[in-house]
């Protein structure tokens, strides 16, 4: 007579069982329906500003009124990038201890520098020296991302609205982009 030890029965009924399970049929043709949006957040343009970009230091007089910043955005040429993409929110958020308040423009603008998207908030003066923190959001979607794709750098502008205080402070930019594509 045969005997059969117990861990041996287990290891052939495991295997056994597996390989006569059930599956169910599965079509490889719906992998075209298959749709993945991701969304990416990255940093777009960040920048500090003082006293010293608006007021000769030496003999105390204004300079300066506004402060310019533009970046290239080479990702935004890509086919890949203009054939999928699905959405744009920015973020901006601006820290002052100006007693200034600073109107700000972002300018995307076209390889022949022609603006094909703007928008402007204003950063709250500080009325004692800490920081006001300042946020704007706008979100883009369909035919509102057109100008945003026709182009190829963003411009930023700070400009301090000279209110008769004398001119002394610091403000810090930041910027973020989130982006979505579909696949």
């Amino acid at each position: 007579m045969i005997k059969f030890k117990p861990l041996f029965v287990f290891i052939a009924l495991t295997i056994g069982s597996s390989l006569t399970s059930c599956v169910r049929n599965v079509s490889f043709d719906q992998a075209d329906e298959i749709e993945l949006q991701p969304e990416v957040e990255l940093d777009l343009i960040y920048f500090q500003l003082n006293t010293g970009n608006f007021v000769d230091l030496i003999n105390g007089q204004v300079i300066e009124t506004e402060v310019s910043e533009r970046t290239v955005l080479d990702f935004l040429n890509d086919d890949f990038f203009q054939d999928n993409l699905q959405g744009l929110t920015f973020y901006f958020q601006v820290e002052n201890t100006f007693p200034q308040p600073f109107t700000t423009i972002i300018e995307f603008k076209s390889t022949t520098g022609t603006v094909k998207h703007k928008m402007e908030f204003t950063a709250e003066a500080s009325p004692d020296g800490s920081p006001v923190l300042t946020t704007f959001e706008e979100n883009l979607e369909g035919d509102e991302l057109n100008g945003i794709k026709a182009s190829i750098a963003v411009e930023v502008t700070a400009s301090i609205d000279q209110n008769g205080q004398p001119i002394g402070g610091n403000l810090d930019f930041q910027s973020k982009v989130g982006y979505r594509l579909v696949f």
